[in-house]
This record gives structure tokens, sequence and C-alpha cells, in this order.
């Protein structure tokens, strides 16, 4: 990483005078920030590095992907984003279990609703802070239908049952995003609750155009198979069905919702 040398002083003297990381010897900068586990295991350590998140972003953003060590043997790669973000989750939302080799971490985030998150690819982590810890879609949403339009991996239908929802429609368009919701469901005990449609909305019933983001797979938008297509090196392109609002609620045999939540 290229980082100024006092910068790294700092930081590394400060986490050492709290006694937030242990180094045991190690020379490599990398691996020296990211050995968490004291961090992580004690969430009031994790509350005294806050103050330093910027810094340690600036560090951590001179690589696309880092180790984390959460505890010996356990190993895992995770993204500089992913890596903030699981310091404010971790100790505010049940982690179910970890499975390093897979980069993946379950949480519970109510009984019998657990959800599989990614660390080293995409803003998985990211979203659940948003969602489970910042509340920013709230957390009572007792008897309702809600209507997910954009369902990423599955977190947030996940987390409408969990907070009470009667029942939920999870409109997403892209096959791997697919796969993931439909794994996070079978791990819960709420596949009733929640019926997923394989397509994206739009002005008319047909086809569109997704483009996929190369950086975040799972962020896509769509776009129309008429007029120009504005794919870039950065992104891809796949093809995919497309239904009316109108389309959507008459597959999930709904007269009305009363929540819809779009992700843009």
């Amino acid at each position: 990483m290229s980082v100024a040398p006092s910068l790294c002083k700092s930081l590394i003297h400060h986490i050492q005078q709290m006694g937030i990381l242990s180094f045991d010897g190690e020379q490599s900068l990398g691996i020296r920030l990211l050995r968490v586990f004291d961090l992580l295991k004690n969430s009031k350590k994790a509350q005294k590095v806050v103050p330093l998140l910027p810094t340690m972003w600036r560090l951590l953003l001179g690589k696309n992907h880092h180790t984390l060590y959460l505890t010996h043997p356990v190993k895992m790669h995770i993204l500089p984003s992913n890596l903030i973000s699981l310091i404010y989750l971790w100790g505010n939302l049940p982690c179910e279990r970890i499975e390093p080799e897979q980069n993946v971490i379950v949480w519970q985030l109510a009984p019998g609703c657990l959800l599989k998150s990614l660390t080293n690819e995409g803003t998985e982590l990211t979203v659940l802070v948003e969602l489970l810890i910042r509340k920013e879609y709230g957390t009572n949403y007792q008897g309702l239908k809600v209507l997910d339009i954009g369902g990423y991996f599955g977190e947030s239908a996940i987390f409408f049952v969990s907070a009470g929802a009667e029942s939920v429609v999870c409109v997403e368009p892209y096959p791997p995003a697919l796969r993931r919701i439909s794994e996070n469901l079978k791990l819960s005990s709420i596949k009733d609750r929640v019926k997923v449609i394989a397509a994206a909305v739009g002005p008319e019933r047909g086809e569109g155009l997704l483009l996929v983001s190369k950086a975040d797979p799972m962020g896509n938008a769509l776009q129309g198979l008429e007029g120009p297509k504005v794919v870039t090196n950065s992104s891809s392109a796949v093809k995919v069905p497309t239904l009316t609002f109108e389309d959507v609620l008459n597959e999930a045999n709904w007269e009305v919702v009363d929540v819809t939540k779009l992700r843009l």
C-alpha cells in the first residue's frame, strides 16, 4: 500500500495504546491493520476505534482485497467497505456462524430468520448496516404486505418478514442475485411468506437490458432494448424479462400493497 509514513505511525500508535489490535511481531502493515479479533470480540473496543475510521479507510483503500483474521485459524477475505461495516455489525447483530472458506458470515435477524452475507465482493455488509443498525427502513411491518423491488441477496425481504410482514413479494431480474435470494430463503423458516418474481419492473411487459457493474455485479440498472446502449468497459449487459407494476400485483394475487420498497 502506498501510504504516508506519518499516517501509518499515527494510526498504529493509537491502536497499540488502546489495546485494540495485537500484532504479535507481524511486519506487514496490511496484516497488522486487519488482525482485528481483539477489536471485534469486544464491542467497547469497536466503539473506541470509530474516531479512527477515516484514517483506517484511507489505509485500506490502498488495496482491493484484504485478509481478515477473526481468530486463529479462521481467515477470510474482505473488501475495505465491508470491513468498516463489519465493525459496526459485530456485537450488534447476532452471528449464527462463519464459513471462512466461502468468505461467508451467517447472521440471525430474528428467530427463524437467517441471512448469509459475503465479505469478499459487493457491499452486502454495508447494506446490512443501513438496514439493521441505522434502521433506515424502520422496524415495524406487522401484518403488512410489502413489495420489494430489487431483491439484491434477499436481505430486505427477510428483514421485512423478521419485522412482522404478513407477506413479501420480492422482484429481482438478475440470475446470480436470484440464486443468492433462493439460498438465503432456504436458510430460514419463512419461505411460505416470500414470493420471488424473476423479472424487472418497467414501463411495459417484455424484455429489457440489465446493465451489470463489473465492480459490483449485484449493482445493476435497467434500460430498454430500443434506443442507444450505454454499456461501457465497466459494465456488461444481460437481457431480462420485464413486467409492469400491474403485472407484478397480478402475479402476487394482491389487490393492494401496503409498502413498496424500491432500490434505486
